[in-house]
């Protein structure tokens, strides 16, 4: 499925592939690894509290991603890397990250893996791997966790 919602946005135009469109994403200031980062009052310390308020406060959730958000996903047996901006995350029909809700709808199986003290890995299954299977990596910076990489291993 989220494979299908990527095509479709590369499709729109939503994410460019052109080599024009990668150049000038190339010249373009990197965002600083604290930018967009709500104030540590804002942002909860513990992971599993962040997580919590990730998936049910949206503005919340679209305020901790990492712009340009990398992401990776396979078409045809070929990974293929790209990245989201801040509009393209926020604009497709439906969310990049599943709400508890889609969540339940999918029966979707979550799991949470601890890299590192600062690195988590958030990775949904349904009971078919190649219908969806999606890992979501987060990194804390400074005081408050962010979303860096998605990467879409469904089939």
């Amino acid at each position: 499925m989220a494979r299908f919602i990527l095509a479709l946005s590369i499709a729109l135009g939503f994410a460019c592939p052109h080599e024009a469109w990668g150049q000038a994403k190339a010249k373009r200031k990197k965002p600083a690894a604290s930018e967009n980062v709500p104030a540590p009052k804002d942002c909860p310390s513990k992971f599993e509290q962040f997580l919590e308020r990730f998936e049910t406060d949206f503005t919340f959730q679209v305020a901790v991603v990492r712009y340009p958000l990398q992401i990776a996903f396979m078409d045809d047996g070929v990974q293929i890397k790209d990245t989201l901006n801040r509009m393209q995350y926020t604009k497709p029909r439906q969310p990049w990250y599943p709400t508890p809700a889609l969540q339940a709808q999918w029966e979707l199986r979550k799991e949470v893996r601890t890299v590192s003290p600062t690195k988590r890995v958030v990775h949904f299954q349904q009971a078919d791997p190649e219908s969806y299977s999606v890992d979501f990596h987060f990194q804390k910076a400074g005081s408050c966790w962010r979303l860096v990489f998605m990467d879409d291993r469904a089939q």
